[in-house]
């Protein structure tokens, strides 16, 4: 009896000397939810376009211009779980004309536990056509995060990288996933 008690709290002193810091290194993870709120759209008129007839005077309403068309949206990021999330970076998309966020992320900043930072995220696209259909194309708000997918890494206390992978195809519910690994 004493021979099985001793080798019992062998073994429970040496599971809990090594499994604490295992469990910490790996499976401690932040989760971190991507949620977009619709925030309004506009458009910047950059002229006339060279596609209109020059050769004849042109009708301003259905001259062809230049439009840059922006629709605003809230990118929060929150931290749903008891672990902070420390170097936090937005891999996909990249940021260019068509897809910006403002201010940029912060790679040095970290979100605590059951906490959140708010993003202004810019979708763009050019447009050549009559002001009207500019306006038009603004009104309807496509689905910009229909298609379009988000893969956030960050770390651990312990600097393990963890990932959020955003589909917008899917429902808000089931939009974000969570990895130990970038598939």
């Amino acid at each position: 009896m004493d021979l099985t008690g001793a080798i019992i709290t062998g073994i429970r002193t040496i599971v809990g000397a090594v499994f604490p810091p295992i469990k910490k290194k790996y499976f401690d993870q932040p989760k971190i939810y991507l949620q977009f709120a619709y925030d309004g759209a506009s458009k910047r008129n950059l002229g006339l376009s060279p596609l209109n007839d020059a050769s004849q005077p042109i009708d301003i309403m259905s001259a062809i211009y230049h439009h840059d068309l922006i629709w605003d949206y809230k990118l929060t990021l929150r931290n749903n779980s008891e672990h902070t999330a420390y170097n936090i970076q937005l891999l996909e998309p990249l940021q260019d004309h068509a897809f910006r966020l403002q201010p940029k992320i912060e790679l040095l900043k970290p979100i605590q536990p059951n906490g959140e930072l708010i993003y202004e995220a810019k979708f763009s696209a050019f447009h050549a056509g009559p002001g009207l259909e500019a306006n038009n194309l603004i009104a309807i708000h496509p689905d910009l995060l229909r298609n379009r997918k988000f893969i956030l890494q960050y770390t651990n206390v312990k600097g393990t990288k963890f990932y959020t992978l955003f589909d917008g195809k899917k429902d808000e519910q089931d939009s974000n996933a969570f990895s130990k690994k970038l598939k």
